[in-house]
């Protein structure tokens, strides 16, 4: 199934392309390893 929208979200409004894919990414994740954080 594919994602449609838009969603609002803690982050704000998200929508989705024909394909799914989120057409803004206005955000990134992190995670932490070894004492730092790092991009995802």
């Amino acid at each position: 199934m594919k994602a449609s929208g838009p969603w609002q979200t803690v982050l704000g409004p998200i929508s989705f392309d024909r394909k799914g894919d989120v057409t803004v990414p206005d955000y990134v994740f992190y995670i932490w390893k070894n004492g730092e954080y790092m991009e995802v």
